[in-house]
Protein backbone atom coordinates (compact mmCIF):
# COMPACT_ATOMS: atom_id res chain seq x y z
CA UNK A 1 0.00 0.00 0.00
CA UNK A 2 1.32 3.14 -0.69
CA UNK A 3 1.93 5.59 1.76
CA UNK A 4 0.57 8.85 1.97
CA UNK A 5 1.52 11.72 0.27
CA UNK A 6 3.39 14.29 2.10
CA UNK A 7 3.02 17.89 1.46
CA UNK A 8 5.65 20.60 2.33
CA UNK A 9 3.23 23.15 3.46
CA UNK A 10 5.39 26.80 3.69
CA UNK A 11 3.88 29.90 5.14
CA UNK A 12 5.05 32.01 7.99
CA UNK A 13 1.08 32.99 8.39
CA UNK A 14 0.02 30.48 11.54
CA UNK A 15 -4.11 30.83 10.72
CA UNK A 16 -3.59 30.41 6.94
CA UNK A 17 -1.46 27.44 7.77
CA UNK A 18 -3.15 25.89 10.08
CA UNK A 19 -6.53 26.15 7.87
CA UNK A 20 -4.65 24.64 5.26
CA UNK A 21 -2.99 22.11 6.98
CA UNK A 22 -6.30 20.65 8.60
CA UNK A 23 -7.77 20.73 4.97
CA UNK A 24 -4.95 18.77 3.52
CA UNK A 25 -5.17 16.16 6.23
CA UNK A 26 -8.64 15.57 5.82
CA UNK A 27 -7.73 14.75 2.66
CA UNK A 28 -5.42 12.07 2.74
CA UNK A 29 -2.15 14.33 3.04
CA UNK A 30 0.64 14.33 5.21
CA UNK A 31 1.97 17.89 6.19
CA UNK A 32 5.49 19.19 7.32
CA UNK A 33 5.26 22.47 8.01
CA UNK A 34 7.42 25.27 7.86
CA UNK A 35 7.77 28.97 8.67
CA UNK A 36 11.21 30.14 7.20
CA UNK A 37 12.55 29.99 3.97
CA UNK A 38 16.29 28.57 5.41
CA UNK A 39 13.48 26.07 7.24
CA UNK A 40 11.72 25.27 4.16
CA UNK A 41 15.29 24.23 2.87
CA UNK A 42 16.14 22.27 5.30
CA UNK A 43 12.97 20.11 5.35
CA UNK A 44 13.90 18.96 1.97
CA UNK A 45 15.65 16.29 3.36
CA UNK A 46 11.88 14.46 4.53
CA UNK A 47 11.33 14.45 1.33
CA UNK A 48 8.00 15.73 0.60
CA UNK A 49 5.93 14.37 -2.76
CA UNK A 50 4.53 18.70 -3.56
CA UNK A 51 5.58 21.84 -1.80
CA UNK A 52 3.28 24.83 -1.36
CA UNK A 53 5.20 27.82 -0.99
CA UNK A 54 4.32 31.29 0.12
CA UNK A 55 6.95 33.62 -2.14
CA UNK A 56 6.03 36.30 1.48
CA UNK A 57 8.53 35.16 4.19
CA UNK A 58 10.15 36.41 7.13
CA UNK A 59 13.87 35.22 6.32
CA UNK A 60 14.10 34.59 2.44
CA UNK A 61 12.10 35.75 -0.72
CA UNK A 62 10.25 33.53 -1.89
CA UNK A 63 11.89 33.23 -4.89
CA UNK A 64 15.28 32.38 -3.86
CA UNK A 65 13.58 29.96 -1.77
CA UNK A 66 12.03 28.30 -5.03
CA UNK A 67 15.52 28.65 -6.62
CA UNK A 68 16.90 26.20 -3.99
CA UNK A 69 14.16 24.00 -4.41
CA UNK A 70 14.49 23.39 -7.92
CA UNK A 71 18.36 23.47 -7.49
CA UNK A 72 18.23 20.47 -5.01
CA UNK A 73 15.00 18.68 -6.34
CA UNK A 74 12.52 17.74 -9.05
CA UNK A 75 9.92 18.16 -6.32
CA UNK A 76 6.60 19.91 -7.91
CA UNK A 77 6.23 23.01 -6.67
CA UNK A 78 2.87 25.09 -6.03
CA UNK A 79 2.89 29.37 -5.05
CA UNK A 80 0.60 30.70 -2.64
CA UNK A 81 0.23 34.49 -3.86
CA UNK A 82 -1.51 37.18 -3.02
CA UNK A 83 -3.87 38.83 -5.65
CA UNK A 84 -1.60 41.58 -7.02
CA UNK A 85 1.86 38.87 -7.23
CA UNK A 86 1.35 38.63 -11.10
CA UNK A 87 4.73 39.63 -11.60
CA UNK A 88 5.91 37.17 -8.73
CA UNK A 89 4.21 34.46 -10.61
CA UNK A 90 5.57 34.91 -13.38
CA UNK A 91 8.79 35.02 -11.87
CA UNK A 92 8.30 31.68 -10.27
CA UNK A 93 6.56 30.06 -13.31
CA UNK A 94 9.84 30.88 -15.24
CA UNK A 95 12.02 29.37 -12.56
CA UNK A 96 10.62 25.77 -12.17
CA UNK A 97 7.23 26.39 -10.29
CA UNK A 98 4.81 24.04 -11.51
CA UNK A 99 1.34 26.29 -10.37
CA UNK A 100 -0.01 28.59 -8.33
CA UNK A 101 -2.90 29.55 -6.21
CA UNK A 102 -4.47 33.11 -4.95
CA UNK A 103 -4.64 33.76 -1.09
CA UNK A 104 -6.87 32.65 0.80
CA UNK A 105 -7.37 29.80 -1.37
CA UNK A 106 -11.22 29.88 -2.15
CA UNK A 107 -11.58 26.79 -3.94
CA UNK A 108 -9.99 23.57 -2.03
CA UNK A 109 -11.35 21.13 -4.36
CA UNK A 110 -9.06 22.56 -7.20
CA UNK A 111 -6.03 22.57 -4.78
CA UNK A 112 -6.81 18.90 -3.98
CA UNK A 113 -6.93 18.19 -7.63
CA UNK A 114 -4.12 19.70 -8.83
CA UNK A 115 -2.03 18.32 -5.73
CA UNK A 116 -3.11 14.61 -6.43
CA UNK A 117 -2.30 15.25 -10.26
CA UNK A 118 1.23 16.51 -9.62
CA UNK A 119 1.83 13.47 -7.00
CA UNK A 120 0.54 10.65 -9.76
CA UNK A 121 2.18 12.13 -12.17
CA UNK A 122 6.30 12.27 -10.16
CA UNK A 123 4.89 8.76 -8.58
CA UNK A 124 4.53 7.49 -12.43
CA UNK A 125 7.56 8.85 -13.47
CA UNK A 126 9.71 7.42 -10.60
CA UNK A 127 8.91 3.72 -11.28
CA UNK A 128 9.50 4.76 -15.14
CA UNK A 129 12.00 2.91 -16.82
CA UNK A 130 13.22 3.79 -20.26
CA UNK A 131 15.02 1.60 -22.24
CA UNK A 132 16.40 2.92 -25.57
CA UNK A 133 17.41 0.70 -28.29
CA UNK A 134 18.74 2.57 -31.21
CA UNK A 135 16.20 5.02 -32.04
CA UNK A 136 13.49 3.14 -30.09
CA UNK A 137 12.40 3.88 -26.67
CA UNK A 138 10.15 1.60 -24.28
CA UNK A 139 8.73 3.38 -21.35
CA UNK A 140 8.27 0.27 -19.07
CA UNK A 141 6.29 1.78 -16.59
CA UNK A 142 3.36 3.38 -19.06
CA UNK A 143 4.13 0.65 -21.43
CA UNK A 144 4.61 3.36 -24.35
CA UNK A 145 6.78 2.56 -27.08
CA UNK A 146 8.17 5.34 -29.22
CA UNK A 147 9.84 5.42 -32.48
CA UNK A 148 12.20 8.27 -32.93
CA UNK A 149 9.43 11.09 -31.85
CA UNK A 150 6.05 8.58 -32.91
CA UNK A 151 4.41 6.31 -30.45
CA UNK A 152 4.07 3.10 -31.92
CA UNK A 153 0.74 1.19 -30.54
CA UNK A 154 1.30 -1.88 -29.93
CA UNK A 155 -0.69 -4.66 -28.73
CA UNK A 156 -0.62 -6.50 -25.45
CA UNK A 157 1.25 -9.58 -26.52
CA UNK A 158 3.22 -7.52 -28.89
CA UNK A 159 4.37 -5.63 -26.26
CA UNK A 160 4.89 -8.27 -23.97
CA UNK A 161 7.32 -10.27 -26.57
CA UNK A 162 9.31 -6.97 -26.79
CA UNK A 163 9.54 -6.51 -22.96
CA UNK A 164 11.27 -9.79 -23.19
CA UNK A 165 13.28 -9.45 -26.18
CA UNK A 166 14.74 -6.25 -24.61
CA UNK A 167 15.67 -7.20 -21.33
CA UNK A 168 17.55 -10.09 -22.89
CA UNK A 169 19.83 -8.26 -25.24
CA UNK A 170 21.64 -9.95 -27.78
CA UNK A 171 20.59 -13.64 -26.19
CA UNK A 172 18.79 -16.13 -28.78
CA UNK A 173 15.92 -16.72 -27.20
CA UNK A 174 14.05 -19.61 -28.81
CA UNK A 175 10.12 -19.50 -29.26
CA UNK A 176 9.63 -22.26 -27.01
CA UNK A 177 11.25 -20.13 -24.41
CA UNK A 178 9.46 -16.95 -25.44
CA UNK A 179 5.80 -19.46 -25.05
CA UNK A 180 6.88 -20.19 -21.73
CA UNK A 181 7.68 -16.61 -20.36
CA UNK A 182 5.04 -14.76 -21.94
CA UNK A 183 2.03 -17.83 -21.49
CA UNK A 184 3.48 -19.89 -19.01
CA UNK A 185 3.84 -23.78 -19.13
CA UNK A 186 0.65 -24.69 -19.15
CA UNK A 187 -0.86 -22.62 -22.21
CA UNK A 188 -0.78 -23.93 -25.59
CA UNK A 189 0.25 -21.32 -28.29
CA UNK A 190 0.98 -22.80 -31.92
CA UNK A 191 4.93 -21.32 -33.16
CA UNK A 192 2.85 -19.46 -36.02
CA UNK A 193 1.62 -16.99 -33.44
CA UNK A 194 4.79 -16.26 -31.98
CA UNK A 195 6.38 -15.50 -35.76
CA UNK A 196 3.49 -13.69 -37.03
CA UNK A 197 4.05 -11.46 -33.38
CA UNK A 198 7.62 -11.08 -34.58
CA UNK A 199 6.43 -10.09 -38.03
CA UNK A 200 3.80 -7.42 -36.94
CA UNK A 201 6.69 -5.92 -34.53
CA UNK A 202 9.76 -5.86 -36.99
CA UNK A 203 6.94 -3.49 -39.22
CA UNK A 204 6.77 -1.47 -36.64
CA UNK A 205 9.75 -0.81 -35.01
CA UNK A 206 12.39 -1.69 -38.32
CA UNK A 207 13.24 0.66 -41.10
CA UNK A 208 12.94 -2.21 -43.17
CA UNK A 209 11.16 -4.61 -41.78
CA UNK A 210 11.89 -7.56 -44.84
CA UNK A 211 15.64 -7.05 -43.28
CA UNK A 212 15.40 -6.32 -39.92
CA UNK A 213 18.65 -5.02 -38.06
CA UNK A 214 17.07 -5.06 -34.05
CA UNK A 215 14.62 -8.27 -34.11
CA UNK A 216 16.77 -11.28 -36.24
CA UNK A 217 16.08 -14.49 -36.82
CA UNK A 218 19.04 -16.61 -35.57
CA UNK A 219 17.69 -20.08 -38.07
CA UNK A 220 16.52 -22.95 -35.91
CA UNK A 221 17.16 -21.26 -32.71
CA UNK A 222 14.93 -18.30 -32.35
CA UNK A 223 15.05 -14.58 -32.20
CA UNK A 224 17.79 -12.27 -30.97
CA UNK A 225 17.56 -8.39 -29.94
CA UNK A 226 20.81 -6.75 -31.20
CA UNK A 227 21.80 -3.60 -29.24
CA UNK A 228 22.97 -1.63 -32.38
CA UNK A 229 26.59 -0.49 -32.16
Amino acid sequence: METKPKILLVDDEESYRDALKLMLEFNGFDVIEAETGKEAIEKLKEKPDAILLDLILPDLYGLEVLKGITAKTDIPTIILSVKDGKQDIDDALSLGAVDYVIKPNKNDEQLIVKLNHLINKKRQAEREEIITIGNIRIYTGSKIVMVENNRIHLTDYEYKILELLVRNPNKVLGIENIIKEIWGEDYTCEESQVRGYIKKLRDKLEEDAANPKILVTERTRGYILVIPK
